[in-house]
This record gives structure tokens, C-alpha cells and sequence, in this order.
């Protein structure tokens, strides 16, 4: 009877995250029902990439990035190759082999026709949709893989990341008289792993493997941060005392001045802020920030709250009014947790959709839809009705101030696998809801949920 469970428990467990139950050659599975249908359920996501009848093996998927018209896909791929697809018919367009000379790690647009990406060969390279077959400019400037490339319209300066420790800032627009441009220092952190900007380029928010909190910079002025901040090591000397006090009433002050800095703890069952986010997203309108984390034995997708929120409003204009019940920046308000009892070898980033509604994040051999309830209500109004909960909770309370809201687990409305491998990265079309996913084996299955 033992084993009999015991078999049972392997299916469903390995099924749950998009495995292949057994294997073909496996007394219990050989020519049953379930081989039948599993390949029947799949059979669509079988289909390999191919480029003018010539298979494609561009090994693992690190970054997925629609166009800003979400008409075109760019997947940064480990073979140094970047390879363009239109996500309506799912054909490649075009493949770049060579584009670096070792693996190719995110891409971003600067605009509908330019774009960059990044690579462990510690360079940037700028791209020309209408002639992509040799680029535009080739950056050089840190001194270890670049991870994080992102375009800031406001200033029109390209950011980068890498494991140096940096955060560069890049003037396309300005060359010297060898044609190479030059990077200016903007920030200088400890294990930095990954930089994201908020979408009105008003926030900046870091990640690092070595300190386990999220680094958010708001009230961007990029001309000025170095001079501003300098390095996170500085700052953490100049206004902690220990870890565990690190400016917590920062987060209840209004954000009022240029590159204001705070720490946003992750905690683990028992408080303690010991696990590391080596992914980060920022929620369209930068309320929130989505967290992927990976623990000793369990990986957590966690939504944090980047806003003060009051009674349907944040950040409202009296945010300096105390007679208010708020809740304070930096707090996580949505949690996803799962167990897994095997290394990670690549960082798997979890993305939002362009309405906020939704995020995305790799689970197994496939990936998770998740939103914040069961009623699909946008983040601000599920923070609103946390807040008008709680209040009523304190009624009798003359006292007014912040308030901790609970921590709901979100709610996961669809399951999408077919990959063969484990998926790496998730990204949403900004014109569909459409959903691509990569994986380490170098496939890419476009899913199209129904609601």
C-alpha cells in the first residue's frame, strides 16, 4: 500500500509542476491513458523554433521584452545570440548569432526602432530594428557581467547593472573623439543582483544578494545621485544602528525630496530579514514591486507596497497629515510560497502585466498566473478595502497613525506549462494579454489565457 501512495504522490507532485509524470519506459505509465493525453495536451507546445526551415538551439532563454507596440519579441539568449519573433503568427524573424561573445542576459527598448541588450561579457550593445544585423554602438564600462539594462525617458540616459557592484548611467547622444561612450558612476552597491525603474522613471529599486532588502531610490534626479547617495555601504553606517532598525520611520514620511532612499525589508516565518530577492518587476503605475526569493528550501513570490496608502487614495496630497490611518511604504501585502528541495542555477524573473492586474512568475516546467483575490481587483482597490478594515478593527481608537495590513496569499488563476525544461523568465505583451515564457532548454510558448 506504501508504494502504491507512494507512486501516486510522485505523479500528482511532478505533474503539479509541469514534469513528465514517468518516463515512457515506466511499467506504470507505458501505453496508459495518461501517456495519451499528456502528449495530447502538450502536443502544441512541441513545436521547436526554426528560421527558414533550419532548427534553432539558442540553449537557455534568459530575457524575454515585447516592443513598446508589442507587435515584436526579443529573447536574450545563453548562446551570445538575441533572436527577434512576431508573437502573433509565434515565427522567428530573425536570428543575431554572435551578438555577444558570451551569453546574452535582458534586452530593453529605448524607443519603437532601438533597443539595447546586456551580457556576461561585460558589454552593451545598441541595436537598429531596420538594420539589426551589426550594431550601433558597443558600450564598455564594467568590469563584470552586466545584468540590468534600463532606458530613462526623462533624462534619455540608458542604466546599467552589473555584478561590479555598479549602476551606470549611459549619454547615447554623446561620443568623444574616438566614437566610444563613456559611462558616468550613478550608484555603488554591495552584491547588487538586479535594478529595476518604475515606468515613470520616478523610482529606482535594487536588489542584492548579499543584504536581504530592496533598495528603492525616489524622487529620481540622475544628474545628482552619485553626488546624493554615493554608495549604499555609506548610507547603511550613516543612518542604522543595526539591522533590524534600519530608518523605519522614513517610510511613513512623505517622499519629498530628490533621490530619497529606503530600505524595504523581506521576512521569513519568524521575522527575520534573511532572504534575498533576485528578481524584481515594478507594477505600472509604482504602487508596488513584485519579488521573486529563493530561500534555503523555498521560493517566494512576494508583492510589496512602494505607495503609502490611505482610504482609496495614495500618497495623497496631505501625506504629511498624521491624523490619517495609513499604511506605510515597504510592507509586504501578497505572498506566494512555495517548497523546492533542489538547487537554482539561473535567476527565474517574474513579471507584472501591463494593467497592474496581474503577475507572472516561472513555477517548474511551466508558469503561474496569479492576481491579488478571487473578485480581480486591482492593487490599489484590494490595499483600500485592507485599510477600511483595519479602521473599523481600531474604531475606538482615538489614536491615528500607520497600520500593518495582513498578508494575503494571492490568488492563482491559471496554470500554463509545455515547456520541457525549467522556465526562466516571464513577460507580458503591453497590447494583449498575452504571456511569453523562456526556458532553459531555449523554447518560447506564447500562452493567451481566457479569463
Amino acid at each position: 500500500m506504501d508504494a502504491v501512495q507512494n507512486s501516486i504522490y510522485r505523479y500528482w507532485n511532478a505533474r503539479k509542476v509541469g514534469f513528465h509524470p514517468y518516463s515512457r519506459s515506466h511499467r506504470y505509465y507505458q501505453s496508459t491513458v495518461k501517456d495519451y493525453l499528456w502528449n495530447w495536451l502538450y502536443a502544441s507546445n512541441k513545436k521547436k523554433l526554426q528560421l527558414d526551415g533550419k532548427l534553432i538551439e539558442p540553449c537557455g532563454i534568459f530575457g524575454l521584452k515585447y516592443s513598446p507596440t508589442g507587435n515584436l519579441l526579443i529573447a536574450a539568449c545563453e548562446s551570445k545570440s538575441f533572436i527577434t519573433m512576431d508573437p502573433i503568427s509565434e515565427k522567428v524573424i530573425r536570428v543575431n548569432d554572435n551578438a555577444h561573445t558570451d551569453c546574452c542576459n535582458l534586452v530593453t527598448f529605448l524607443d519603437d526602432r532601438m533597443f539595447a541588450t546586456c551580457s556576461d561579457d561585460c558589454t552593451i550593445a545598441i541595436w537598429d530594428l531596420r538594420n539589426s544585423q551589426h550594431e550601433v554602438h558597443r558600450l564598455n564600462g564594467h568590469t563584470s557581467w552586466v545584468k540590468n539594462i534600463e532606458y530613462h525617458a526623462s533624462s534619455q540616459k540608458l542604466l546599467s547593472s552589473g555584478f561590479d557592484s555598479n549602476v551606470n548611467m549611459w549619454d547615447l547622444n554623446s561620443t568623444d573623439s574616438n566614437g566610444s561612450i563613456k559611462p558616468k558612476r550613478l550608484l555603488t552597491v554591495q552584491g547588487l543582483c538586479r535594478m529595476k525603474l518604475s515606468g515613470d522613471g520616478k523610482s529606482m529599486y535594487i536588489s542584492s544578494v548579499d543584504i536581504p532588502y530592496i533598495i528603492a531610490v525616489h524622487n529620481m534626479n540622475v544628474f545628482t545621485m552619485f553626488k546624493d547617495i554615493g554608495s549604499i555601504k555609506e548610507l547603511e553606517s550613516r543612518y542604522c544602528t543595526t539591522k533590524k532598525n534600519l530608518m523605519p520611520e522614513d517610510r511613513l514620511l512623505p517622499v519629498n525630496k530628490q533621490n530619497y532612499v529606503e530600505l524595504y525589508y523581506t521576512k521569513d516565518d519568524n521575522g527575520e530579514s534573511v532572504i534575498p530577492s533576485h528578481s524584481i518587476d515594478v507594477h505600472p503605475r509604482n504602487c508596488a514591486i513584485l519579488l521573486n526569493q529563493l530561500g534555503e528550501d523555498v521560493v517566494r513570490t512576494v508583492v510589496q507596497n512602494t505607495k503609502r496608502f490611505y482610504s482609496h487614495a495614495y500618497e495623497c496630497p496631505c501625506d504629511a497629515d498624521t491624523n490619517l490611518n495609513c499604511f506605510p511604504r515597504g510592507l509586504e501585502t501578497h505572498i506566494l510560497e512555495f517548497d523546492h528541495d533542489q538547487g537554482r542555477e539561473y535567476i527565474e524573473e517574474a513579471s507584472f502585466s501591463t494593467c497592474g492586474k496581474f503577475f507572472a512568475f516561472p513555477f517548474g516546467f511551466g508558469a503561474l498566473l496569479a492576481t491579488y483575490n478571487s473578485h480581480f481587483h486591482d492593487y490599489e482597490t484590494c490595499m483600500a478595502q485592507q485599510l477600511e478594515t483595519l479602521t473599523s478593527k481600531h474604531a475606538g481608537n482615538n489614536k491615528k497613525g500607520h497600520l500593518i495590513p495582513e498578508v494575503s496569499k494571492s490568488h492563482i488563476i491559471k496554470s500554463s506549462f509545455g515547456h520541457t525544461s525549467p522556465v526562466l523568465c516571464t513577460q507580458f505583451s503591453p497590447k494583449y494579454l498575452q504571456l511569453a515564457t523562456g526556458c532553459e532548454g531555449g523554447k518560447i510558448i506564447f500562452h493567451n489565457p481566457v479569463l
